[in-house]
């Protein structure tokens, strides 16, 4: 007995087997234009990966269009795998990034920016944060951030920590960029006069 598994996979095989050769120009599969009109009639998906790929694009375009952006959590209730290949697509521009073996293609690339797509949240987080600090900085003239703005402070801490660590020579998570930037916009290096 064959298990769905296997059939799927089968499937699987024999579809990216005649997608490449379709493509090719190999017709030695026995495929001819009348077979693949036929097979296209009824929707034969000669390149699975890519309708894998499109229809969690147009997932991810529904869910910014509901949401305003494309932070899916990988708790995504309608959709709960949206949040494991938004995930993927993170780590697979990684990888190009770094000149690896990776899914992504620049066409992907530019389509996923169009949405507005996040490559690195951490930073996105961050910049979101320093925005913050720079409204109250704005609306109060000083960072002393009360503690009724409990995350705003939790966040300022963290930095007045690490930028402290970094300037002794310590490891820290703060960079130079956030170095320079914390410097030039909030004047962080008056904080930590020698």
């Amino acid at each position: 007995m064959c298990s769905m598994f296997h059939l799927t996979s089968f499937k699987f095989f024999v579809s990216a087997q005649f997608y490449r050769r379709y493509i090719t120009g190999e017709h030695a599969s026995g495929l001819n234009k009348e077979r693949i009109d036929a097979l296209n009639e009824i929707g034969f998906i000669w390149n699975p990966l890519e309708e894998y790929w499109m229809k969690k694009y147009e997932g991810l375009n529904e869910y910014m269009r509901k949401n305003g952006d494309c932070l899916v959590p990988l708790n995504y209730e309608p959709k709960p795998d949206l949040g494991f290949w938004v995930n993927a697509q993170r780590k697979e521009y990684k990888r190009y990034k770094e000149g690896k073996t990776s899914s992504l293609t620049p066409d992907r690339i530019r389509a996923l920016e169009r949405l507005g797509f996040v490559w690195n949240v951490f930073e996105q987080i961050w910049m979101e944060n320093l925005k913050s600090l720079l409204s109250f900085q704005k609306e109060n003239g000083h960072i002393r951030v009360p503690a009724s703005r409990k995350q705003l402070r939790g966040w300022l801490n963290r930095q007045k920590v690490a930028y402290a660590k970094m300037k002794r020579g310590v490891k820290s998570p703060m960079s130079p960029e956030r170095q320079k930037v914390l410097d030039e916009y909030l004047s962080f290096h008056s904080l930590f006069k020698e």
